[in-house]
């Protein structure tokens, strides 16, 4: 491993090529990454003839599998290397890890060196990683690398500011290297960007009919935990009354999300013949869980009337696809990671004053009657209104404005406060 460079020998925006070469390791997590990509394009802003590689998960960099811009993707799976000692095997992964990029980027870019390698994920190996690739300037935050370690590994260490949208803190990394600076509230900072696929209704992982009936996405799961989910009997009455008016309810997730949809389906489907007295048609209710690649599942849900979503990884892929999409948050802070700049989404939250608490499972004991309040109160009616008003606002295609009707069979419960932007 090489030493660290003084400061005389750093790479500065005097000196960098016209055509720079750009590693960035992307998040870990696939909401992150969908977060990642005004940075990116910030990158291809600044840095029009740049040579932009990426390195993270294998799921990750499948967001950006249509992105022809991209130089190359580099699949980061030094995590799960073993060993006598755990963490002595990874150490040793990612610095073989870091090797191989270089290596390979030297190759395709005629000897040339990595000028610029900036994480987006506040971790130790992600730093030593970009110390293994040779980079030249490495950028990266300090905060759970400790300032120590990151002056050793990155040639700019940065604090992590606080209270800010996770994209702008992605965005501020390249403060260093944008001559002109760049503002947390700038306005100059883009979009959420995603390239989906078309969508080819003869695959063979495509559970959905192409015919043309209007389709709604729920998102029932949540990676970080359960805390952050919103009720599955909530789900199945809202599944309920969306079929009833001729909706095709399409619930996406994991794999390990498909006995939960299977459950809030079968709730669906009684509630669907209790209140219409006869068994729901065959394709109203479809269980998509864990039966799309990341490609396929953006190509479909493209085409989704709107999408209902717990704060998850989906909810970003559909708000950066501009699908009008209802974001359900509880226990997460929302200015911290709802949807950017996407017009077409709304948040939907109830005021508890134990949120936002950030923890996986709620902390209140189940026989408390505020156990999970931030999303037990926000009941299937209060989530149905919000839905007719965001198609209200955002669908403008005539066969796509269908009306709602109020969830008048269902029992009605007390709205609260209710936070909705």
């Amino acid at each position: 491993m090489q030493s660290p460079e003084s400061p005389e020998s750093i790479v500065s925006t005097s000196n960098l090529p016209q055509a720079p070469i750009i590693l960035l390791r992307l998040p870990n997590w696939l909401g992150d990454g969908v977060m990642s990509t005004p940075c990116l394009e910030l990158l291809f802003s600044h840095f029009p003839q740049a040579r932009i590689y990426l390195a993270a998960p294998r799921a990750v960099l499948e967001l950006f599998a249509n992105d022809r811009r991209i130089a190359g993707v580099f699949i980061d799976e030094s995590k799960r290397s073993g060993g006598g000692v755990r963490i002595l095997g990874r150490f040793g992964a990612t610095c073989a890890f870091g090797r191989e990029i270089r290596t390979a980027i030297k190759h395709a870019e005629q000897e040339r060196e990595i000028d610029i390698a900036i994480t987006l994920t506040n971790r130790f190996f992600s730093a030593l990683l970009l110390y293994a690739s040779g980079a030249r300037m490495r950028i990266g935050y300090t905060k759970g690398i400790g300032k120590t370690l990151g002056k050793a590994l990155l040639t700019h260490p940065l604090p992590r500011p606080k209270g800010i949208h996770q994209v702008a803190s992605y965005a501020n990394l390249l403060s260093p290297i944008i001559s002109s600076g760049l503002s947390l509230d700038s306005h100059a900072i883009p979009p959420l960007c995603l390239h989906a696929q078309c969508l080819d209704s003869h695959a063979p992982e495509s559970n959905v009919d192409s015919r043309d009936l209007s389709r709604i996405g729920l998102n029932p799961g949540a990676a970080y935990g359960s805390a952050k989910c919103w009720e599955p009997r909530y789900f199945a009455r809202l599944a309920a009354h969306l079929a009833g008016q001729g909706k095709q309810v399409v619930l996406y997730g994991v794999a390990g999300d498909s006995d939960l949809a299977e459950e809030i389906i079968n709730q669906a489907k009684a509630l669907y013949t209790q209140a219409h007295k006869e068994n729901p048609p065959s394709e109203r209710f479809i269980n998509a869980c864990g039966k799309t690649s990341i490609q396929s599942l953006m190509s479909q849900m493209s085409e989704l009337s709107a999408f209902i979503t717990n704060d998850s990884g989906s909810m970003h892929i559909a708000a950066a696809l501009g699908v009008p999409t209802l974001a359900l948050f509880g226990p997460t802070n929302s200015s911290e990671t709802s949807p950017w700049k996407a017009p077409n989404a709304r948040i939907l939250s109830i005021c508890a004053p134990c949120a936002p608490c950030k923890k996986r499972t709620c902390p209140i004991p189940a026989n408390n009657p505020d156990h999970h309040r931030c999303m037990r109160d926000l009941t299937p009616e209060i989530v149905l209104d919000a839905l007719e008003s965001l198609l209200r606002d955002f669908l403008s295609m005539p066969a796509r404005q269908a009306a709602f009707p109020p969830l008048s069979s269902l029992q009605s419960c007390p709205k609260g406060a209710i936070h909705a932007t």
